[in-house]
């Protein structure tokens, strides 16, 4: 057998060596199809299935809230589903966990004043990396010592940073780094392996939990309504994790109790009544995967119709190619050869095709599962994913050859062993009638095709929709020539002195030449984070009414800079200090819920300030809505509150400047006032509309690969129709003549033509058109302001795909017109 085996293989290659044109496509094809779906398939394996480089990450459990968490107050972006005070209850009460770690991520800045260096950054608890069971390349990691009120001012680097900062210098230990203007000894590199517990980011210097007051201005520590940690465990000998879960929920009243914020009582006895469980963690845990998990496997089923398309391309030319073989299997079956044998022998062939193209689709796939993580990235937040080729990679090559072998070469090996030989040797050589039965197969790939390339076109164009409405929403403020400028003052100037140095700046920005307009804010739109308050206010029948809303900590003339109309009343002023009574500006949602939509100017509502008693404000002016959270979502209810009024100012603020100056001019402009303002004050710059773009980067990612997509699909539709067209045109060429010798006009001949290719469209587009229907809720999700059954989508993707295909029909028609009869009859 393996004997026969071999001989098949090597009459395959000489055979696919002889027809190197029909071998280049064939591959090109595959290697395509199959390129795309191993690489989309790598990122999965990266982002979903890939276990964490650690000891026995099985064990691992991510601690976690059961059903809706009732919790209020400022989120941290990233994973933030604890206090500090919460953290150290779970920390003291840990039975069934043999450790538990609580880290957070953060950004640190390595340059000491001027432009920032920001370098990825976690802050962890003193078990971190013993409960993990990660050692340190050189030096040591932290232990439970480290991470004390005490707090030894160390840190531990990534080794990719160690590498690409130091050098690789093992001398860098001992060494101080400047974080955030503050130095810290470093005390090791983390093994080479690990890059931290969030899939699809690398940390480069982690610092303990209680650094944090040392580098922030305002610490989370103390507060119970900060959000910003997560927790992780590993179970113990014999503990499952239901039995972990069991454990959580019996114990969870007491540790909520102890660490509950300062809530309304209502508020409170939901929060305690709430309830910890613990989940599967052996692959870490990720933000990136609810993002982009679905996207992800949206491409991968585009990409899987993609190669299905091209594998019906191939069974085509296969078909076609049988038929140009048929006196060959007429002669090989006549002296002995069984039917099996050739079915074998046909498939080796396409089995050669279908492994070439899978070693060459996998080495493409290596360059395009980098492009799509760069594509994912933003510069602000780069992605980093292990795409090393593991087993599950090379066993997903493997399925993909074999399927596409049976695919494409299975049908055409089946019909060419089931020829007559009697009936092909007296055909040898002749030209052939064809009827309709014996072209039936080839006519339902080429509907299939065009069906397959309408779903995947009306797909792409609700993408591209859904992405378009995104882009040209009005979110309620301008984007273009606001600069966003993240800057601290710097550890010199103390609290009482930053009021004065703000006001400074934004004097000095504001009469610079070319500066329309400057402000500052502690949450920039569309960035994600945001602070979310208890507020009570008096309604007109006398009773209250609690709700939630959003803060937001502005200077004057906020609005005037992001072009957010003011509907009534007045921006915030110079009167608004920290001694006169409390202001604020609300928007229209926040009218709307609270005030039934009349008029608040001039109401009073209280808001909770964390530890603070709850303080009394009084509505002066009214905004137009706008977003602030993300583009994806509703109006959220918005309280302004004047920065001029903060009692305790932070070090850290946002600046946003409005200017027709360029990019470069404004940067340097903002960078030299800043810094005559406070010499030791360092800023990052990203303009607004890269902001939202990289909020939407995502949809843009989808948009431009199912565009792609379905361009390629319609591409091979297209050449799939042509291919079939030409082929039943030759194969009924001597019908043609016929036709045309008993006064069938040409101009019948090319209807002929057109008809047949009209109807197989026809069918197609019928068939696709109602997949499309089934499938549009699949995406649904996924779309803004668009419906998957959209009408104008269905029909301009039927439009897109008659324009694109009948046209391939011409020339085999025009060839067919142009037959000579007397030829045509002669060779019959």
């Amino acid at each position: 057998m393996w004997d026969s085996l071999r001989q098949d293989l090597r009459y395959g290659v000489r055979t696919l060596s002889a027809n190197r044109t029909f071998t280049a496509t064939a591959v090109l094809s595959l290697a395509l199809g199959i390129g795309a779906n191993a690489a989309l398939f790598q990122l999965v394996n990266a982002l979903l299935l890939r276990s964490l480089p650690v000891a026995n990450p099985q064990e691992l459990v991510r601690i976690g809230w059961k059903g809706e968490a009732n919790r209020k107050g400022y989120y941290w972006s990233g994973p933030n589903d604890f206090s500090y005070p919460l953290w150290e209850q779970i920390h003291a009460h840990h039975e069934p966990f043999t450790s538990v770690f609580a880290w957070a991520e953060t950004r640190f800045n390595l340059a000491v004043s001027g432009d920032a260096r920001p370098v990825s950054g976690i802050y962890v608890s003193g078990g971190f990396f013993g409960g993990l069971g990660v050692p340190a390349a050189i030096g040591r990691v932290f232990n439970e010592q480290d991470d004390t009120a005490a707090c030894a001012s160390g840190v531990v680097l990534g080794e990719s940073f160690w590498r690409r900062e130091y050098r690789g210098d093992a001398s860098a230990v001992g060494r101080k780094i400047n974080l955030d203007g503050h130095p810290f000894e470093i005390l090791g590199v983390a093994a080479a392996e690990f890059t931290g517990l969030e899939a699809g980011k690398r940390f480069d210097v982690a610092a303990p939990l209680c650094a944090e007051p040392m580098l922030g201005d305002h610490t989370p520590l103390d507060s119970r309504m900060f959000w910003w940690l997560d927790v992780m465990a590993r179970r113990g000998p014999g503990v499952s994790i239901a039995r972990s879960s069991a454990w959580l929920g019996s114990t969870s009243s007491s540790m909520l109790e102890a660490a509950v914020p300062n809530l309304t009582p209502s508020d409170a006895h939901k929060f305690v009544s709430m309830r910890l469980h613990a989940e599967a963690a052996a692959n870490g845990v990720s933000s990136l995967r609810w993002q982009v998990k679905d996207p992800l496997l949206l491409l991968l089923g585009i990409a899987g119709l993609v190669l299905l398309i091209a594998c019906a391309n191939l069974a085509n030319l296969l078909m076609a190619r049988a038929s140009a073989r048929r006196r060959e299997m007429a002669v090989r079956l006549a002296i002995g050869a069984s039917r099996g044998r050739l079915v074998r022998q046909l498939l080796s062939e396409s089995l050669l095709l279908a492994a070439t193209g899978s070693v060459l689709g996998g080495a493409l796939a290596q360059a395009l599962s980098r492009y799509l993580l760069i594509s994912f990235s933003t510069g602000r937040n780069p992605l980093f994913l292990n795409l090393g080729v593991d087993w599950r990679t090379l066993g997903f090559l493997a399925l993909l050859a074999a399927l596409a072998c049976l695919l494409f070469g299975l049908v055409p090996a089946l019909r060419a062993s089931r020829e007559d030989p009697i009936s092909a040797m007296k055909a040898g050589g002749r030209g052939l009638t064809a009827t309709r039965q014996r072209f039936g197969f080839q006519r339902a790939l080429v509907a299939s095709q065009i069906a397959l390339s309408m779903i995947l076109l009306t797909g792409a164009l609700l993408l591209v929709g859904s992405f378009r409405n995104l882009m040209t929403l009005n979110p309620g403020f301008r984007q273009e020539g606001v600069l966003v400028t993240n800057f601290t003052l710097g550890g010199s100037v103390r609290e009482e002195l930053r009021h004065p140095a703000f006001r400074q700046i934004l004097d000095k920005l504001r009469a610079a030449p070319g500066i329309d307009s400057a402000t500052t804010a502690v949450e920039t739109p569309i960035t994600g984070n945001y602070l979310e308050s208890n507020i009570r206010v008096e309604s007109a029948a006398g009773g209250v009414v609690n709700g939630v809303t959003n803060i937001n900590v502005v200077s004057g003339r906020y609005f005037e800079t992001m072009a957010t109309r003011f509907l009534s009343g007045r921006d915030f002023n110079a009167h608004d200090t920290p001694a006169t009574p409390q202001v604020a500006i609300v928007d229209q949602t926040f009218a709307a819920r609270f005030f039934s939509g009349q008029n608040p100017v001039g109401r009073v509502f209280e808001f909770d300030r964390g530890p603070d008693p709850a303080a009394a404000c009084q509505i002066v002016g009214l905004v137009a809505n706008a977003k602030y959270a993300d583009l994806h979502h509703g109006f959220l209810p918005t309280v302004f509150i004047p920065f001029s009024q903060d009692k305790n100012p932070s070090a850290d603020s946002t600046l946003l400047v409005h200017s027709n100056l360029s990019l470069a001019a404004t940067m340097a402009t903002v960078r030299r006032v800043v810094l005559d303002a406070t010499p030791g004050a360092s800023m990052e710059f990203r303009p607004l509309p890269t902001v939202i773009a990289d909020s939407v980067r995502r949809e843009s990612v989808l948009a431009k690969l199912s565009g792609f997509f379905g361009f390629l699909a319609v591409v091979l539709a297209t050449v799939g129709l042509y291919g079939v067209i030409s082929y039943l045109v030759a194969q009924r060429r001597n019908e043609i003549g016929i036709r045309l010798a008993v006064g069938a006009g040409r101009g019948q001949i090319v209807k002929m033509v057109f008809r047949e290719a009209g109807l197989l469209l026809v069918m197609g587009l019928a068939a696709g058109g109602v997949v499309a229907l089934l499938s549009g809720p699949l995406i649904g999700s996924m779309l803004f302001n668009l419906k998957p059954n959209d009408p104008a989508i269905m029909l301009s993707a039927i439009f897109a795909l008659t324009l694109v295909t009948l046209p391939a029909a011409l020339i085999p028609a025009r060839r067919a017109a142009s037959i000579d009869p007397m030829a045509a009859l002669r060779d019959e």
